[in-house]
């Protein structure tokens, strides 16, 4: 809704579902506690056959992620958004999963970008129905992200470019 809103994406027990989060206006803090993945069994395209399973990352979309304000930041009083200088944006906290679930040992969002944590995976045409990007984790870090076990899709930001997304957006 309008406001400064924490908004909880997929948490434990919720990582089987794709949800779509808008925080609407305002400075919003979606919050992220899990990363999953789950296993679909998809039939096969040969008669006689067995199906097979396939590990399909579970991904979140927020339809309307605020980077306008960003630069400058600092924490506004209520110690739970980030604000900057020149206006409101939303943030994206990760710091449960860089925590609890990964060998990152660094601090700030820089650093997990930096050392290969946090990356982003843009997709479609700008201005075309399926732009975005999605933000990934890597749990142990590094720049080929090739271990599929240990590199997940967090969340899908419909309409916003690889280019726009800096440490500021993000809370680790």
């Amino acid at each position: 809704g309008s406001g400064n809103d924490l908004i909880y994406g997929d948490f434990f027990g919720d990582a089987v579902s794709a949800d779509t989060l808008t925080g609407g206006t305002g400075e919003d803090r979606f919050i992220f506690l899990d990363v999953g993945k789950t296993t679909h069994m998809v039939p096969s395209a040969i008669a006689g056959q067995p199906a097979y399973a396939v590990s399909v990352s579970i991904t979140d979309t927020i339809t309307d992620f605020e980077i306008a304000g960003v630069g400058g930041q600092g924490f506004s009083s209520d110690n739970l958004k980030t604000t900057s200088i020149f206006g409101p944006h939303d943030t994206i906290d990760l710091s449960y999963i860089l925590n609890t679930k990964s060998n990152f040992a660094g601090i700030g969002a820089q650093q997990a970008i930096s050392q290969g944590y946090i990356h982003f995976v843009q997709h479609g045409t700008q201005g075309q129905a399926g732009f975005g990007t999605t933000v990934m984790v890597d749990l142990n870090g590094g720049s080929t992200h090739t271990d599929a076990g240990n590199n997940f899709a967090v969340v899908e930001l419909a309409g916003v470019s690889k280019a726009s997304l800096g440490s500021e957006l993000f809370l680790v």
